[in-house]
């Protein structure tokens, strides 16, 4: 193989890879990475990622920064394969999602204040 078709072949390799959201679980093996199909290495039949997660329950915590978009998809992914989902979010990141935003994708009251109703 010449060592233009090695840097071509390379090229498409990291190309091809992409983390979910920037900045989580983009050290190696840590995390969910992939494509942007779906969580990395779970599988798209429902004997697959779906049953392993029925009946889970989840906290997912939303921090002020351009993450919080994928924050969404993520979420959206989790109750689809059958978690419960109950979402956390700091002020700042209301600054980039509203909570109605959450809470219609969950089904759950999103916590935004430490002392607010229970």
């Amino acid at each position: 193989m010449s060592p233009r078709t090695k840097a071509a072949a390379r090229s498409r390799r990291a190309a091809s890879v992409r983390p979910v959201a920037p900045g989580v679980g983009s050290a190696p093996g840590r995390g969910f990475t992939g494509s942007s199909r779906g969580l990395a290495g779970s599988s798209q039949s429902p004997t697959g990622g779906e049953q392993r997660l029925a009946g889970k329950k989840i906290l997912l915590g939303v921090t002020g920064s351009i993450a919080a978009y994928k924050a969404v998809d993520l979420l959206r992914e989790l109750t689809k394969r059958g978690a419960r989902v109950t979402v956390c979010m700091t002020a700042a990141a209301r600054e980039f999602v509203t909570p109605l935003t959450f809470e219609t994708l969950s089904g759950e009251r999103v916590l935004v204040d430490m002392f607010g109703p229970a």
